[in-house]
């Protein structure tokens, strides 16, 4: 189920709504104390996700990749939104697209709302994935 999650994540929820239904089963399988350690599956797939475009954005990948991932965001007037956004947030495409459920654009819309606090000062692949896990748990 975690197969290429970051792929599938952004299939249909009537789609991902069966994968759920099938970790409820497993759960109910192996009992609580060890069901009680599981993360959701939305939750395990935003990470997946967020920590591949981390990899991308930092040039971590083929250079065919490198040239896919969104550029960064430059922001002409201060704004709120300015202000509140972090270094590395990017440009989306817009929502209406036919796309706009594919990797690129979805994870580059929750990579633009994390805090600040979740990306570390230099490449940490691992602090970063902590942070996001810790964020979004909160």
């Amino acid at each position: 189920m975690e197969y290429c999650s970051h792929l599938w994540a952004g299939a249909p929820n009537n789609c991902l709504h069966l994968l759920d239904r099938i970790q409820k089963r497993i759960c109910v399988a192996i009992g609580y104390p060890l069901a009680s350690n599981l993360d959701s599956l939305l939750h395990r797939r935003n990470i997946a996700s967020l920590s591949l475009f981390y990899r991308y954005f930092h040039g971590h990948c083929s250079a065919e990749l490198t040239q896919l991932v969104p550029p960064l965001r430059t922001f002409k007037r201060a704004t709120r939104f300015s202000f509140s956004s972090h270094n590395f947030t990017v440009q989306t495409p817009p929502l209406k697209s036919f796309y706009a459920n594919s990797f690129f654009p979805r994870t580059a819309k929750l990579w633009n709302s994390l805090p600040v606090k979740c990306f570390p000062p230099t490449y940490n692949l691992q602090a970063f994935k902590s942070n996001v896990h810790h964020h979004l748990l909160s």
